[in-house]
C-alpha cells in the first residue's frame, strides 16, 4: 500500500512542481470584442509585416495581406468596428509573401533569394531603389523567417554557402559554426552586414534535422531581438549580437520534438504526415501596447473520426523579461496564422460562421485578472 501511495503521489508533485516552477498564477483569456463578417475568405491568407500606424484622422490603421489563391496583395483599413478590404496594390510581379516588408502606405521592401537582392518599390510595383547583396552572404526569406525590420534594417535567416546539411555529422558542424541570422543595414543605395545569433545546443547536440532550420524572429522591447526556434523550448534575447538573455519556455501542449529521418528525405507522404502531425512553436511576436511576447504553439496533431489529422493551438503569454504569464489554448474555431497586435486587440483568424469552410478576421482583447 505505501509503495501504491508514492506511485500515485509522484506524479501529483512532479505536476504541481512543474506549474510553480513554469508558471505565474494569473486568471488570463481572450475575449471576443469584434467578428469582421466580409466577402472576403481569409483561410487562405498570408500577412505581410509592416509596422503599424495609427491614422490621426480616423483611428485606423493600415493591414498588408497577400491571397495564396490569386498571389494579389491587398490591404485592409481596420479601426476598433471595421475591417474593410482594399484592392490598392498593383503589382504586376508578386513574390512569396514571407518576402515582403511594407515600409509604408507607398514603400514596399521585396526580398528575391536568386539573384540575391532587396528592391524597394512603389504600391505599383516600380522599382524606387535597388540593393544587390554582396555574393559572400546568403540570406534567406523562407517561413519562418520572413523579412523583419529592425532600425533601418532588415532581419532575415543565414545559410552558409560552403557547409553542408543532408547527415547528422554535417549538421552538427552547421549548427556549431554558421549563424541562423543575419541583418542587412540600409544606407542609401549600399548594405552592410551583420551576422547575429548561434542555434540551439539542442540541434548541435546529435545533429538532428527538424525539417525547419530557421528561427522565428521579433524585434522587442529596447530594440532586443527575441529567436525562437520550432523544435526547441527555448528563447533567445540578443541585444544586436550580444546574447542578453537565454529562457525555458516551454509548451504545457508539447512532450517531445521527433527528429526528421534522414532515410525518409525524399518520401513526400511521410514528409506531409511529418509536418501535420509534429508539434512546432510557429512564431514569436511582439505586443508594444501591452510589452508583451506571445509565442505561437502548434500542438502535435490528432486524428479526427472522419481520419483526417487536425491540429490545435495555444499561446504563451510572457512579459517583457520572458517571464511566462499563462498559456491559453484557443478555442477550434480560431487559427493563429493571422496574429497581428493592434491598437484596439488582437487580430486573429476565426471560421466564419455565415460562410461555413470559410475564414474571417476577429478581434481578440486579452483580459487579465491577477490573483
Amino acid at each position: 500500500m505505501k509503495k501504491l501511495c508514492i506511485i500515485v503521489i509522484s506524479p501529483i508533485l512532479l505536476w504541481l512542481s512543474a506549474c510553480i516552477t513554469n508558471r505565474i498564477e494569473h486568471d488570463i483569456t481572450f475575449e471576443q470584442v469584434k467578428v469582421f463578417e466580409t466577402a472576403k475568405d481569409f483561410s487562405a491568407i498570408r500577412v505581410l509585416p509592416t509596422l503599424l500606424k495609427l491614422n490621426p484622422v480616423d483611428s485606423s490603421i493600415h493591414l498588408y495581406f497577400q491571397d495564396l489563391k490569386s498571389n494579389k496583395l491587398f490591404s485592409c483599413s481596420l479601426t476598433k468596428d471595421s475591417l474593410v478590404p482594399n484592392n490598392d496594390l498593383d503589382f504586376a510581379n508578386t513574390a512569396p509573401y514571407y518576402s515582403y516588408f511594407i515600409k509604408s502606405s507607398d514603400s514596399i521592401f521585396v526580398y528575391h533569394n536568386e539573384p540575391g537582392k532587396l528592391e524597394l518599390l512603389n504600391k505599383s510595383g516600380t522599382i524606387i531603389k535597388e540593393y544587390p547583396v554582396d555574393t559572400m552572404y546568403v540570406p534567406v526569406a523562407n517561413p519562418p523567417s520572413g523579412l523583419v525590420w529592425d532600425r533601418n534594417s532588415i532581419l532575415m535567416g543565414y545559410a552558409s554557402k560552403t557547409k553542408r546539411f543532408q547527415s547528422n555529422e554535417e549538421r552538427h558542424i552547421y549548427y556549431n559554426e554558421v549563424e541562423p541570422l543575419i541583418r542587412l543595414s540600409i544606407s542609401d543605395t549600399i548594405l552592410s552586414y551583420q551576422l547575429i545569433g548561434k542555434f540551439p545546443v539542442s540541434y548541435a547536440k546529435n545533429g538532428d534535422s527538424f525539417y525547419g532550420v530557421m528561427p522565428s524572429v521579433c524585434c522587442g522591447k529596447d530594440n532586443d531581438i527575441c529567436l525562437s526556434y520550432e523544435a526547441d523550448n527555448n528563447l533567445y534575447l540578443y541585444h544586436d549580437t550580444t546574447l542578453i538573455l537565454t529562457k525555458p519556455v516551454k509548451s504545457l501542449y508539447i512532450d517531445k520534438f521527433n527528429p526528421y529521418p534522414d532515410e525518409k528525405r525524399f518520401d513526400m507522404l511521410f514528409l506531409q504526415d511529418y509536418l501535420i502531425g509534429e508539434p512546432k512553436y510557429k512564431k514569436i511576436v511582439y505586443d508594444p501596447y501591452d510589452s508583451l511576447y506571445y509565442r505561437i504553439v502548434k500542438h502535435r496533431a490528432k486524428k479526427t473520426k472522419e481520419g483526417k489529422m487536425r491540429s490545435s493551438y495555444s499561446v504563451i503569454i510572457l512579459d517583457s523579461n520572458l517571464t511566462v504569464l499563462d498559456e491559453i489554448k484557443l478555442g477550434a474555431d480560431l487559427f493563429p496564422e493571422v496574429f497581428i497586435p493592434t491598437p484596439f486587440g488582437i487580430l486573429m483568424e476565426k471560421e466564419s460562421a455565415m460562410q461555413p469552410g470559410n475564414a474571417v478576421l476577429t478581434l481578440q482583447k486579452l483580459m487579465r485578472n491577477d490573483k
